[in-house]
């Protein structure tokens, strides 16, 4: 009994994972996003099985995450502030106000691109001593796999 009640309770907290996820595209903007997790599910499914994947799901997948990412950004900086925020939330007028180069927004992109695949590298790590040999895949800008590749 004990077997069956701890997996209806990993279930449960799936279910409510799911939820959030669903919850979070939803509030990202993304259209459709049980459409979406079926996308990422038959690209995870083809990637494991070596079978092609299709350029439409990938899409499909890139649009919503793009959403996601910005949406999170978006709240990540505006609950911090100062000039990096600024930067990232697009106001036109900071650097004649702040004197700020493009020179130095572009290095606090790169710092930041350059930290973000550092966690990516971590957590996919971390998947990975998780899978015991089992493949781990991930889906990732193309900007972010040699970040990603020197820090594993």
């Amino acid at each position: 009994t004990t077997s069956s009640s701890s997996s209806a309770s990993g279930g449960d907290q799936r279910r409510r994972g799911d939820d959030g996820m669903l919850a979070a595209m939803e509030e990202a903007g993304c259209a459709e996003p049980n459409l979406v997790v079926e996308a990422a599910k038959r690209v995870l499914r083809a990637a494991m099985q070596g079978d092609e994947i299709q350029p439409d799901d990938l899409m499909q997948m890139r649009v919503c995450g793009t959403k996601m990412v910005e949406s999170s950004r978006v709240k990540a900086l505006k609950s911090t502030g100062g000039p990096v925020a600024d930067a990232f939330l697009g106001l036109p007028d900071m650097e004649k106000e702040q004197g700020r180069s493009r020179d130095f927004y572009s290095a606090v992109f790169r710092v930041i691109a350059d930290e973000r695949d550092a966690i990516m590298a971590h957590r996919l790590a971390q998947l990975a001593e998780r899978a015991a040999g089992e493949p781990v895949v991930a889906v990732v800008g193309a900007a972010h796999v040699n970040g990603i590749s020197r820090k594993w």
